[in-house]
């Protein structure tokens, strides 16, 4: 059995397509390899630096957390500080209006008085000079 020219072309021409596909499927395949393996490296170095990023941000959130939990103590430690200084106020303006409502009315007793005798002691001071004065006068006028 002999094969018609047509059939034998068409071998031809099949099996150089199948050889020019593979000719260039095999530097294709090779091309993908390296490429894919470039694109493995690459995956791999971000891969280790974001764990680097990944450990970095625990770590900073840490300082934050801790942070934060500092600053919560220090407003609960001014908040019992203001508390006191209020407490202490209270007592303070307690005690003054203790201390102002014992010792005013003496102490205002006192200067009422002290005005009182000084204008006595004036008014006396005044009529003894008018009449010392007025005496003189009299004892010249007899003499």
């Amino acid at each position: 059995m002999e094969m018609s020219p047509i059939l034998q072309v068409a071998l031809f021409l099949a099996s150089l397509a199948v050889v020019v596909f593979v000719a260039c499927v095999i530097p294709l395949a090779f091309q993908i390899r390296r490429n894919s393996d470039e694109v493995v490296r690459r995956l791999e170095a971000m891969k280790t630096d974001l764990e680097g990023l990944t450990t970095d941000t625990r770590e900073m959130v840490q300082h934050v957390n801790n942070l934060c939990r500092q600053a919560t103590q220090r407003v609960e430690e001014i908040g019992a500080i203001t508390q006191t200084v209020r407490d202490w106020t209270t007592r303070a303006d307690h005690l003054v209006g203790e201390v102002g409502s014992a010792l005013e009315p003496p102490v205002l007793t006192m200067a009422r008085n002290i005005r009182a005798l000084r204008s006595g002691v004036g008014v006396f001071l005044k009529t003894f000079m008018r009449h010392n004065h007025h005496t003189e006068h009299e004892n010249e006028h007899w003499e």
